[in-house]
């Protein structure tokens, strides 16, 4: 029998208890419920099933995805930012690890719309994104002096790519997209502007059905790399999907109805009863340290691209997710 002087604290212990097992316990389940279900699979227009890295920053939470993976939804069309520069997304391959992109200014130039002529360099944020072999190097040139003519034409408009009118201080100017092979030609041409542009190589643009092509919307193709992409797929693999928390910079596992447990982020089978899979195999590939390969060079100007980027063999496979170009489905 429990003594008389026990029995106020041993009420006060049972409180406890019930309010934590009525309240906070259903209320970490509904949160984690909650998130779990912010990060499902998305679609924007023809694009369906994006996952992580990638989240939509108008309906998701910032955890569903890594910062430097933020797509935007607009009337069916995918935008993402890299290095403050907004791109277009034409095509995704999330099984290659591929996009084909188009910096969204020079992908929407509008010859009935005329707008001031771009001037500054498409780049990529190395660490993350990589230039691919099926990429070729441009220069969009503008404030230029006139292009030569003769009795038979310009001898330099056959070099040119892609030709668009663009503002000078407010008033409408030809600038010329012309592949950085053909530069030296055009050096006596005195173009006050001159930016790095990138596009499909000129032998995708040569196999193509149309003998017009714009250059600047073809865009041109990347591959990215998965941050953590081992031990996303392991808690893929254990009922979890995957998120990043920002405020510790590092992956996080986002389980349905409880946290994740351990470094791998492995979620619990069921909320009752604790079924953990081995662990060694994560820890002793140190798969919760960051998988992100050191950054490649972009494209050489005057020089053959580099090769298209490849990370590591997928350990089951043995075959790399980047097999094949998304260039070969397009038209």
């Amino acid at each position: 029998m429990t003594p008389s002087f026990l029995q106020p604290h041993c009420s006060f212990l049972i409180n406890i208890v019930l309010f934590l097992t009525l309240f906070l316990i259903p209320t970490q389940v509904n949160s984690d419920a909650k998130s779990y279900k912010s990060c499902a699979p998305f679609t924007c227009g023809n694009f369906t099933n994006i996952t992580y890295p990638f989240w939509n920053i108008n309906d998701q939470p910032s955890y569903c995805g890594h910062p430097n993976f933020t797509l935007d939804c607009q009337r069916n069309n995918l935008t993402i930012d890299i290095n403050s520069q907004k791109f277009h997304i034409i095509d995704m391959n999330q099984t290659s690890q591929l996009l084909k992109i188009a910096r969204l200014d020079l992908w929407s130039y509008d010859a009935a719309n005329v707008t001031s002529c771009p001037n500054t360099n498409v780049s990529l944020n190395l660490d993350f994104f990589k230039y691919t072999s099926n990429d070729e190097n441009y220069n969009l040139l503008s404030d230029c002096d006139t292009l030569p003519t003769n009795s038979y034409g310009s001898p330099l408009s056959s070099e040119v790519s892609q030709e668009i009118y663009c503002l000078i201080d407010s008033k409408p100017q030809d600038a010329y997209l012309v592949l950085n092979t053909k530069m030296a030609d055009f050096t006596n041409l005195e173009c006050k502007n001159n930016i790095k542009v990138y596009g499909p190589k000129s032998s995708i643009i040569e196999d193509s059905d149309t003998r017009v092509v714009n250059v600047l919307k073809e865009g041109f193709e990347v591959g990215w790399s998965v941050v953590e992409e081992d031990i996303c797929n392991y808690c893929k693999k254990y009922g979890g999907r995957c998120g990043y928390n920002t405020t510790k910079n590092a992956f996080m596992c986002i389980c349905p109805n409880q946290l994740s447990f351990g470094d791998c982020g492995f979620c619990r089978q069921n909320s009752t009863t604790a079924i953990w899979p081995d662990e060694s195999g994560c820890i002793g590939s140190k798969l919760f340290k960051s998988a992100t390969p050191s950054p490649l060079s972009e494209p050489s100007y005057g020089e053959t691209p580099v090769q298209a980027f490849v990370p590591a063999f997928d350990s089951d496979s043995k075959k790399s997710p980047y097999a094949s170009s998304m260039y070969s489905s397009f038209p």
